[in-house]
């Protein structure tokens, strides 16, 4: 006789729930494990008490270890949590670079300490604005591959003015804040 026909609803749900207990009670052995590796404030022998206990008398070496170091366990989960945030934001800045709008803060202190001159402030704030606009259009030729998110019409993406006309154009003139005046860009634009 095939053993699904043994099994009843209730032995189903129970095997089922076994299962998630075992799969549990492996992830916090698991874990235990690594808090144990990962503790500065443990010494070898400590640590290797630990984990003889937990090997020999499993329930009552996790139930312990749990009671004693749960603090200290969940502040080094913490830790280490912020250490690898950190690095990521830290990754995440160091890629990004600077921003256009430091790069101009920073134009703007060397020329106030008179490091440069106005003729070389100008030009490094126009290679600035230059590379910015060489950066939207590369990113928008890259995003819309040469067409408009509007429609099929094409648009020349080494003029980001046509990409600013053409949303303009498709979602209406630039308002200010909702007060109906028109912004001081939407009165140069047009």
């Amino acid at each position: 006789m095939p053993i699904a026909a043994e099994f009843g609803t209730g032995q189903v749900f129970w095997s089922i729930l076994w299962f998630f207990l075992f799969i549990m009670w492996f992830s916090l052995v698991i874990s235990i494990f690594r808090d144990i590796i990962r503790a500065d404030d443990m010494s070898g022998g400590l640590k290797a008490a630990w984990t003889a206990l937990i090997i020999f008398l499993p329930f009552l070496g996790v139930f312990l270890y749990v009671v004693v170091n749960g603090d200290a366990m969940g502040a080094r989960a913490m830790t280490e949590m912020r250490a690898r945030e950190d690095a990521t934001r830290a990754y995440i800045r160091d890629a990004a670079g600077t921003s256009h709008a430091d790069e101009l803060t920073k134009l703007a202190d060397l020329h106030a300490k008179g490091s440069l001159d106005a003729d070389e402030y100008a030009k490094a704030k126009a290679t600035s604005d230059r590379e910015l606009t060489t950066s939207m259009s590369t990113s928008r030729a890259n995003s819309i591959h040469g067409r408009s998110a509007f429609g099929n019409a094409s648009i020349a993406l080494d003029e980001p003015a046509a990409v600013v006309d053409l949303f303009a154009d498709n979602c209406g003139s630039a308002v200010d804040g909702g007060t109906g005046e028109q912004s001081e860009w939407a009165r140069a634009r047009s």
